[in-house]
């Protein structure tokens, strides 16, 4: 273990406790990820009540170098976070409000992309998944600029591992759709009819397991736009089924067809600026 660091905090009568496990090795996925841990322990602790850091440090580092499967890096989180709270010897889950791991993992040859996963868990059962990566440097020939691409998923409550999406088809259309857009958008347009295209999508299924989908395109080469911007655009599933019925079109539109009031999306004609 290269690095560990250990933070706690008192807010009120909240006690939060947090640490970071350096280069700890996945055997099952022979890859490395920092890990950092989130306790959240119940309304005014007793003191005595607070867990020794050690045991915790321990099981989570045999947890994953013995992990036995290729699965993908949100599963074995899942059951990481899943295992720690309900093991009986740690007796987490009598003084914990929620429980929270994060795997931060490295670009490597078989995910050539940096990610993040954090799954939260309450000893009642609630559970949610957040994944976040980031593409560096992706062209968009259209608007004749270069971005950085933060895509940010955040999956129902109580879901089932079986939910979680692989992370590279998922990129690939990412990159793919920017790389072919067709028109000279504004970048907000671009990429909201990303965004929504992405979660729309019948091949990757990502509507049926997200509350939302967030892209931010970070444009630090802007061509056109004489300096840096960045542009958030965030969809929920309630919102692209309203939209399924055009997603095959969605990446095809152009700034003033999707400004068309039938849209119905907070943006009208007046509300497309350019920022040139």
């Amino acid at each position: 273990m290269s690095n560990q660091f250990i933070f706690d905090s008192f807010i009120g009568n909240s006690t939060f406790v947090s640490l970071e496990l350096g280069d700890i090795f996945i055997t099952g996925r022979s890859s490395v990820a920092n890990v950092i841990v989130s306790l959240e322990y119940v309304d005014k602790p007793d003191p005595s009540a607070i867990k020794r850091l050690q045991p915790i440090i321990d099981f989570i580092k045999d947890y994953l170098t013995d992990y036995p499967d290729c699965d993908l890096f949100e599963v074995i989180n899942a059951n990481l976070v899943s295992k720690l709270l309900s093991h009986s010897n740690l007796d987490l889950s009598s003084e914990l409000d929620s429980l929270s791991v994060t795997l931060d993992v490295a670009s490597m040859e078989v995910l050539p992309l940096s990610f993040a996963n954090t799954i939260t868990c309450t000893p009642a059962g609630e559970s949610n998944g957040l994944v976040l990566f980031k593409l560096k440097d992706i062209l968009i020939p259209a608007c004749g600029s270069v971005a950085d691409v933060f895509v940010s998923l955040d999956y129902i409550d109580g879901f089932d591992v079986s939910g979680f999406k692989p992370l590279q088809p998922i990129a690939d259309f990412v990159k793919n759709s920017l790389t072919d857009y067709p028109h000279a958008d504004l970048f907000e347009v671009i990429n909201r009819n990303l965004t929504f295209g992405l979660l729309s999508n019948c091949d990757l299924e990502l509507s049926s397991v997200l509350n939302s989908l967030s892209i931010t395109l970070s444009v630090a080469q802007p061509g056109v736009v004489p300096f840096p911007f960045t542009s958030t655009v965030t969809a929920t599933s309630k919102r692209v089924t309203q939209l399924s019925v055009l997603a095959d079109d969605l990446l095809g539109l152009s700034a003033e067809q999707l400004a068309h009031p039938f849209y119905n999306n907070n943006i009208d004609d007046k509300t497309l600026k350019r920022f040139w």
